[in-house]
């Protein structure tokens, strides 16, 4: 997916397929089947990004938007 794609929401099958196939080229271990009872698949789709995200910024790989003085950035 290029950034300026539209994804569905994360709640419908069409946007958790999607998020799975974007976070699966950044890890081959991504498998709803080890989610233990309980958790939502959306759920686990965000804190599989925050863990991408974090990745990349303690890789020194992400990217930063907005303002120099953080006052409204978003860091990718």
């Amino acid at each position: 997916m290029s950034p300026a794609t539209d994804y569905a929401s994360k709640k419908s099958g069409r946007g958790i397929g999607q998020r799975l196939a974007a976070l699966g080229r950044w890890s081959e271990n991504i498998d709803l089947a080890d989610l233990p009872p309980g958790p939502a698949v959306d759920d686990f789709l965000d804190a599989a990004a925050a863990a991408w995200s974090a990745q990349r910024f303690h890789a020194g790989k992400h990217r930063v938007f907005g303002t120099e003085d953080a006052s409204d950035r978003i860091v990718a």
